[in-house]
């Protein structure tokens, strides 16, 4: 699973953020790529506001310190957190896209 996450900030930082800070440079770059990273967890009504504060958080990191591995392990150990604390009610199961939508 940390090649997932991993994959997920990889392409949230050196892909996402930078092509949106080419046109929007600062901190409307920071929140348009994390409106970005929140539509991609929809329609799950606990993950798109999570992800959207999470990429938020990343993003900022990431423009003082570029390096995806902290922010990677970052990822997986609140990802963990909350699989191990929050009900699967709450969240969904964590499943996004078509998949949230089955039963």
């Amino acid at each position: 699973m940390f090649l997932w996450w991993l994959a997920h900030q990889f392409v949230l930082h050196t892909v996402v953020l930078r092509e949106i800070r080419s046109v929007w440079p600062g901190r409307g770059g920071i929140a348009s790529t994390a409106v970005v990273f929140a539509l991609l967890h929809l329609p799950n009504p606990f993950l798109a506001p999570v992800t959207f504060l999470g990429a938020w958080i990343w993003c900022w990191i990431y423009r003082r310190h570029p390096n995806v591995l902290p922010l990677a392990l970052s990822h997986a150990l609140v990802t963990l957190a909350i699989l191990a604390t929050l009900p699967r009610s709450l969240t969904g199961g964590m499943r996004v896209g078509y998949s949230y939508l089955l039963p």
